[in-house]
C-alpha cells in the first residue's frame, strides 16, 4: 500500500471516529436533556408541595390568629362593662375606678389596671 492510500485510509479512520464522537455526544445530550427535564419536574412538584404547605400554615395560623383577637376583645369588652358602673372619680385625667376590695384604680394606656394609694 502506497503512502498517499495509509494516508487516505488513516483520515477516512479518523473521520470515522470523529463521527462516533459526535454521536456520542448528541446521545448523552439527548439523556442529559430527558434528565433534566425530569429533574425541574422533580423540583417544580416539591416546589408545589412547600407552597401549599406554607398556605395551609398561613390559613392555620391566620385562624388562631383570629380566635386569639376575639378573645382578647371579648376580655376588653368584660374588662369595660365590669368597670363600667364603678366610676368614683378623675386622677390625671383618667376615670378612677372602686375595685371589689375598695381599692381605687384607672385603666392606663396599657388596658391594664393601675391602683392608687391613698
Amino acid at each position: 500500500m502506497s503512502l498517499l492510500a495509509q494516508t487516505a485510509t488513516a483520515d477516512k479512520a479518523k473521520m470515522s471516529v470523529t463521527a462516533e464522537r459526535i454521536a456520542l455526544k448528541e446521545k448523552t445530550s439527548d439523556v442529559t436533556k430527558v434528565k433534566l427535564a425530569d429533574s425541574k419536574t422533580k423540583v417544580d412538584s416539591k416546589k408545589a408541595i412547600a407552597k401549599d404547605k406554607v398556605v395551609a400554615t398561613k390559613e392555620k395560623s391566620s385562624g388562631v390568629a383570629k380566635t386569639k383577637l376575639a378573645d382578647s376583645k371579648a376580655k376588653m369588652d368584660a374588662k369595660k362593662v365590669a368597670t363600667k358602673d364603678n366610676v368614683v372619680g378623675q386622677y390625671n385625667g383618667k376615670k378612677v375606678f372602686l375595685g371589689p376590695k375598695g381599692g381605687k384604680y384607672y385603666i392606663n394606656s396599657n388596658g391594664n389596671k393601675t391602683y392608687i394609694k391613698q
